[in-house]
């Protein structure tokens, strides 16, 4: 890394910018920074540590390093530009401090802020990355972490000390981090890990085979008590089993087992699958003689209840057979009653129609009456209608006589208005002529004065234009000094807008950044919690599988423990077992007697203690214990190559960190949107803001030469006020309009008078139309009047009456007539539809057989009622033939008078289905135990070669992990013997300094072993004295002593990181330190420092020391201002 430029505003001293330029200090290759005690030399490279990674040397916070002489709204930032990786690199960074409100008083808290910028072709551009990924980037670039950097770029003051003093434990810290040796520890614990984790396999294998021997014991006793149990009448030739031997060797247990399973698959099997067949046969015979008989106790039960059934119907018949009586006298009473229904309908038909036509009548009368008509006595219809049709035509020519007469009148009176009007017309015509003559002359009057106006207009236009022109010019001048101030105003307030956008606009730019950064971990995130939660359910699991598994090896244990304990009580009874099995007269099947005077008898009250269901219970027992302890011992062996060594706690924790850094992500997935249109609005408010800025300017400048144009134009006028300027224009105005008015008139005045003797012309001849035209109404007035009285000669005939309303009435008379008629035609139909509905209820009556009406009616029933009469009639014929006929087929099957004895016959069934079912159990028990018995020979001939081979690998494992984690018979191990190579190197090229500065007495030694027994082995240093000839402890240096020892091993490990590749600053900083050095070790401390310098290292010196400062070229000058703040001063190369 090489430090190019260097500014600092409103940090620590500094309120004004200062630019430090380190290319041109880098020139003089060693230089001095020199100033008062106070004045801010520390500062400048506490701004430069700050820059790098947001943090100041040693413990303090960067709360205190706003400059307390800036102003409220003056900024407080350090920006530093470097060459690193190969490129130039420019950092921003501010802290969080507290400034002025733009827009308002008081104060707001600017928050902490850092940008990083990469120098592309000829411009910055930022980096690509979150606000939270530049920290390690500076670091990656510097290649070292703050205290790294304290130690070999910047030795602060009393900091530098620390590497030659510090413990080896903490020396052991910083080299691990400078030269990345962590990795190495890491691999060494990973070593170790998979050392426990082999060593454990081992030990899960032993254990595992262990239980399996003593399984496959158990299971091969299990198999012999089989073998002797259903062997019939001779004992099995494999011997007697002994106690297992737990001595990991397979061959007896496997050739033990082997034996076993052979004679029971072979003896044993067929006799049990016999066994099994014979009752199975019997327990299906058994089955079908129970099926028999219940199907027979059905049936005969069938029987009694039909019989029961028959018995309840014939009890029931007599209601039965009055309910049939009943129905049938109700269906008889049915077409009867319909009759009457119809016959007494056709009954209020006639009275309605009677009751119609005698109103018909009275109707009729009636209109005869209003008609003025007179009906013969004994007339009929016919003649009525004669006589109304005769008045009718009458009436009708009269009604036609008397609507001419009314149209006559109303045209006479038409006209007679009309007449009215035209000689009021004529009368205004003649007072129009005159008043035309009246006006023509006052027009010839006014001819005279529009002439002599025409010849004064011209002059007095003249004084209106100079008028007009200064009152604009006038409005001009004013209108532009008004808008100039209101535009000087806007663009004020327009420009200070301006700036609080821009602000917000970078603030809001950078939280974008960041939030869109933070989104773009969104997936990768999404991806972290599903592995988290994977990882948390397979840690629960693990804890879970491990309770499960200490519980099944518990089980196993117990089971393993009843079964030998089992098996030796079976083995202590084969005796007694045997001599059950012996049968008088018949040889023994061990000694071969035909007399058996004292066989072997079991101890106590002569019942044995085991059955061959105790010892297959305990054999399964164990089976489905060893099976668990595998399932669950390969279920935890999956989960912990999953999980490795994690804890719930620590899943949990970590599944949280994920989850809270996912909710994280999505609330920033969520706020980018928004602030992108945020931005995008404060975008184009900026802009706008820019536009109208320009806008206003523009518009200034064109309101200046308005202005300016108007005073120009105003002359002698400019101070002349607008008012005064308009008065005198309105009253010159006032003048020309008079003028021009009479001016004007003269044409109209010509075209006036023209028009006016046209119109007394059209006014006399309207004047002799009009009353032509009274003349002519008069005469049509008169002839209309002899039309109405011939009209009113005709109407004589209809005397006092209205030939029109009499007609109406005799209409209405007509009308009446025709619903006589109607009405009269509807009762003779009434009285003969009644006449024959009378008839048919009386052939009705006479077919039914009732007497009289009133029984037939009190026959019927009501429809429901006669259902449910005639669904019990029915219902009961049918049950009672069903009946009979169900009664015929059972007597077909001869029953017996009694049911069978189900429980003899079911007694007997389960017998011997539990017989078959036994059986059958006995066969699958004794073939599971069988193939168990082959399974576990398998696996006892793969345990061993796993066993070995697994013992084998965890001891190689445990050899190379103890070799480098120190426990060997070199007790550095492999990271520290790493670490103590590069101190022995750094070491090395420290001495090759320090025995300049101390004239060759001192030299720097590396120890083997720990000084204290505490320390780390390789990693103490002892320091050498030529003078005495002995080593002693580097604490026991004295002060100068201590600086430059201190000194010689900071550039030491500069050296050595620079030789080995690592990333290496090309500048070393040394604060102070220099005061208790006597003239002659300064002068050596220079000429070492020197030789840096001709190494290409810059080295800056911090002093306040004169005869350092004087032995040394004066690169910077920290001076106190009076106000209190401070300034640089650099000096020319």
């Amino acid at each position: 890394m090489r430090f190019e430029l260097l500014t600092i505003s409103g940090f620590g001293p500094y309120a004004e910018p200062q630019t430090i330029d380190f290319t041109k200090l880098a020139r003089q290759g060693l230089f001095s920074v020199s100033g008062v005690t106070g004045a801010g030399k520390t500062s400048i490279f506490d701004a430069l540590t700050y820059a790098l990674y947001g943090e100041l040397p040693g413990t303090r916070e960067t709360a205190g390093v706003r400059s307390d002489h800036v102003g409220p709204t003056d900024p407080t930032r350090v920006e530093l530009v470097f060459a690193a990786a190969n490129d130039r690199w420019r950092v921003v960074r501010s802290p969080e401090y507290m400034r002025a409100k733009i827009r308002s008083t008081g104060l707001t808290k600017e928050p902490a802020k850092v940008a990083l910028y990469r120098w592309v072709g000829e411009s910055w551009e930022p980096h690509e990355g979150s606000t939270r990924e530049v920290n390690p980037k500076l670091k990656e670039l510097a290649g070292l972490d703050r205290g790294q950097f304290e130690r070999v770029g910047l030795l602060p003051q009393g900091e530098f000390r620390k590497l030659l003093h510090a413990p080896s434990s903490k020396r052991r810290e910083l080299f691990r981090s400078l030269f990345g040796t962590s990795a190495i520890n890491a691999a060494v614990s990973s070593l170790k890990v998979r050392a426990a984790e082999a060593r454990n396999l081992a030990a899960t294998a032993q254990t595992v085979r262990t239980v399996r021997i003593e399984a496959a014991a158990s299971l091969t006793s299990q198999l012999r008590a089989i073998a002797v149990d259903h062997s019939p009448g001779q004992l099995s030739i494999l011997p007697t089993p002994q106690s297992p031997q737990l001595d990991n060797q397979a061959a007896d247990p496997v050739r033990d087992l082997q034996s076993a399973a052979d004679e029971v698959e072979l003896a044993i099997i067929p006799l049990l699958q016999q066994a099994e067949e014979s009752a199975t046969s019997e327990a299906a015979a058994a089955a079908n003689a129970l099926q028999k008989a219940l199907d027979q106790t059905e049936q005969i039960r069938r029987r009694a209840s039909l019989v029961a059934a028959k018995a309840r119907l014939e009890q029931n018949r007599p209601q039965a057979e009055a309910a049939a009586v009943q129905v049938e006298r109700a269906q008889r009473a049915q077409p009867v009653v319909a009759s009457h229904r119809r016959f007494t309908a056709d009954q209020n038909r006639l009275a309605s129609a009677q009751v119609a036509s005698a109103n018909a009548a009275v109707e009729l009368a009636d209109a005869f009456a209003a008609a003025r008509l007179r009906s013969p006595e004994r007339s009929t219809v016919r003649d009525l209608q004669s006589i109304v049709e005769e008045q009718i035509h009458t009436f009708e020519t009269l009604a036609e006589h008397q609507r001419n007469k009314t149209e006559l009148s109303k045209r006479a009176a038409a006209i007679a208005g009309q007449l009215a009007g035209l000689e009021a017309k004529a009368a205004s015509l003649a007072e129009q002529e005159e008043e035309q003559r009246a006006q023509a002359h006052v027009l010839t009057v006014r001819h005279g004065e529009a002439r002599e106006a025409t010849t004064l207009l011209p002059s007095q236009r003249a004084v209106v234009a100079d008028s007009a022109r200064s009152v604009e010019a006038a409005l001009n001048r004013d209108a532009a000094v008004r808008t100039e101030t209101a535009l000087a105003a806007e663009l004020v307030t327009a420009e200070e807008a301006l700036t609080d956008a821009e602000e917000e606009r970078t603030s809001l730019a950078q939280s974008l950044l960041e939030a869109r950064q933070i989104a773009a971990l969104l997936s990768e995130r999404t991806t972290a919690v599903a592995g988290a939660e994977r990882t948390f359910r397979a840690v629960a699991e693990q804890d879970a599988v491990r309770a499960e598994l200490d519980h099944a090896a518990a089980e196993l244990s117990s089971a393993t423990n009843a079964q030998a304990a089992i098996t030796e009580r079976f083995t202590a009874e084969v005796a007694p077992r045997l001599a059950r099995a012996l049968i008088p007269g018949e040889p023994c099947t061990v000694c071969g007697a035909t007399e058996h005077p004292n066989p072997a008898l079991p101890a106590g009250d002569g019942t044995l203690s085991v059955s061959d269901q105790m010892v297959t219970a305990a054999q399964e027992r164990t089976s489905a214990a060893l099976i668990t302890v595998s399932a669950l011992q390969e279920r935890l062996s999956i989960l912990s190559e999953a999980v490795g060594h994690t804890r719930l706690q620590e899943a949990s924790t970590l599944l949280d960190d994920a989850e809270t850094a996912l909710v994280e992500a999505t609330d920033a997935v969520e706020s980018v949107a928004t602030r992108e249109r945020a931005l995008e609005d404060l975008d184009a408010a900026i802009t706008l803001l820019k536009g109208r800025i320009t806008e206003l300017r523009s518009l200034e400048d064109e309101q200046k030469t308005i202005r300016i144009a108007a005073l120009s134009q105003l002359g002698s006028e400019e101070t002349a006020d607008v008012h005064d300027l308009q008065t005198q224009l309105r009253e010159a105005t006032a003048v020309v309009a008079q003028f021009e008015e009479l001016a004007g008139a003269t044409a109209s005045l010509d075209a006036s008078l023209q028009e006016l003797a046209a119109a007394r012309e059209e006014v006399h001849a309207q004047f002799l139309a009009t009353t032509t035209q009274v003349a002519a109404d008069q005469s049509v007035i008169g002839e209309l009047a002899n039309q109405i009285a011939d009209c009113e000669t005709l109407l004589a005939p209809a005397g006092d009456r209205n030939p029109v309303e009499v007609l109406a009435n005799t209409i209405a008379a007509k009308n009446c007539l025709l619903v006589v008629e109607e009405t009269g035609e509807v009762l003779r139909s009434a009285e003969e539809i009644s006449a024959r509905s009378a008839e048919v209820l009386a052939a009705d009556l006479e077919a039914s057989g009732f007497p009289t009406l009133d029984e037939a009616r009190s026959a019927e029933l009501p429809q429901d009622q006669l259902a449910v009469l005639g669904e019990l009639v029915k219902a009961f014929t049918s049950q009672w033939a069903q009946c009979e006929a169900d009664l015929a087929a059972l007597a077909k099957l001869n029953l017996p008078d009694h049911e069978p004895d189900l429980q003899i016959l079911t007694n007997q069934s389960e017998i011997a289905g539990a017989e078959a079912t036994a059986a059958t159990a006995r066969r699958a028990t004794v073939q599971q135990s069988l193939q168990e018995a082959r399974r576990m020979i398998i696996e006892l001939v793969n345990d061993g070669a796993e066993l070995s081979t697994a013992l084998a690998e965890a001891d190689r494992r445990e050899r190379i992990a103890n070799l480098c984690d120190a426990k060997g018979a070199s007790k550095i191990g492999l990271e520290g013997f790493i670490l103590r190579s590069y101190l022995h190197q750094v070491v090395n090229q420290a001495n090759i300094r320090l025995r300049s500065l101390s004239s060759g007495r001192y030299q720097l030694v590396l120890e083997d072993e720990a000084i204290d027994g505490r320390g780390e082995w390789g990693l103490d240093l002892t320091i050498s004295d030529s003078h005495t000839g002995e080593k002693r402890g580097v604490k026991s240096l004295s002060g100068g002593e201590t600086f430059y020892t201190s000194l010689a091993l900071a550039l030491g490990l500069s050296d050595v990181l620079s030789s080995n590749g690592a990333t290496a600053v090309s500048s070393v900083f040394i604060d102070e330190g220099f005061g208790s050095l006597d003239q002659d070790v300064i002068d050596l401390t220079v000429d070492v420092l020197s030789q840096l310098r001709n190494d290409g290292v810059t080295v800056g010196v911090i002093t306040h020391v004169e005869a350092v400062r004087d032995a040394l070229p004066t690169g910077l000058t920290v001076e106190k201002l009076p106000n209190g703040a401070s300034r640089v001063v650099q000096h020319a190369s």
